[in-house]
């Protein structure tokens, strides 16, 4: 899991629409796409209804974002280049300094956010 699946997934709850979520972000909305696609493969859960006018989350989705926000914020605490203001409860991220190619694949989300996910889940999958 990586802290740009975990930006693109908050931005699309946010926005409500991957389109916009990869405007907000800077990026295309096929990358927007394969973010979330990858998080969602890795969860084994699809975490948006994809909709003609946008998107919603599933109830798996609600399930996940309170993991989302809290791993973020755990991350945002302890990574000095990115600052975090947080905006009706989502973070919104502004970076300081760096490249976004440094950014740090987030290992210790599988911690704290997929393992507690996975196991207060009731999912058949899991």
């Amino acid at each position: 899991m990586e802290l740009s699946q975990l930006e693109a997934f908050l931005e699309a709850v946010r926005r409500g629409s991957f389109r916009r979520a990869a405007e907000a972000l800077l990026l295309s909305q096929p990358s927007v796409s394969t973010r979330i696609q990858r998080l969602e493969d890795e969860l084994r859960v699809p975490l948006f209804h994809r909709m003609a006018r946008g998107v919603r989350l599933t109830d798996m989705g609600r399930t996940f974002l309170p993991f989302a926000q809290r791993s973020i914020g755990i991350l945002a605490s302890r990574n000095g280049s990115i600052s975090w203001a947080w905006s009706g409860g989502l973070p919104q991220a502004t970076k300081r300094s760096g490249k976004s190619a440094n950014r740090p694949q987030v290992t210790v989300l599988n911690m704290v956010c997929s393992h507690s996910f996975l196991n207060r889940n009731s999912h058949p999958i899991f």
